[in-house]
């Protein structure tokens, strides 16, 4: 069981990059890119780390 979730995202001019991992550094699924605009933040927002 997760008991801590840890998400970072890259951002760059153009896209952004988010990933989950668990206490234990193990990462929570694929990572998921999208644009670094309004969209794509609403695209990273609408998924949650277990997504596959």
């Amino acid at each position: 069981m997760v008991t801590n979730l840890f998400a970072g995202i890259d951002i760059s001019a153009n896209d952004a990059v988010l990933c989950c991992l668990d206490q234990d550094g193990n990462q929570l699924g694929p990572s998921r890119k999208s644009a670094n605009d309004l969209h794509g933040a609403n695209q990273l927002g609408c998924h949650h780390c277990f997504c596959s």
